[in-house]
């Protein structure tokens, strides 16, 4: 299985002048993050956690029943039409 593939969004810092990615979600709603530590990079899948800014400090929390919905949801645009005018 092609790992990129599973990946379906990313997350981002909810700061709003910092946005850095803070790890990525697959199709089941866990969040794949990856961090070095002494030169060795260390991959953390998590489903409930947070998630800690290493550029502005910020943390995001994050639980994959809360925050992820695989069926994206839409909204009904309704059109009002006008009867008989311009």
């Amino acid at each position: 299985m092609n790992e990129n593939k599973d990946i379906l969004l990313t997350l981002r810092c909810t700061n709003k002048l910092c946005i850095k990615m803070l790890g990525k979600v697959n199709n089941r709603g866990i969040l794949i993050t990856e961090s070095s530590r002494s030169g060795s990079w260390i991959k953390t899948e998590m489903e409930v956690g947070v998630v800690e800014c290493k550029k502005c400090g910020n943390r995001v929390e994050w639980s994959a029943q809360n925050n992820f919905h695989p069926v994206a949801k839409t909204v009904p645009v309704q059109i009002n039409k006008r009867n008989g005018g311009t």
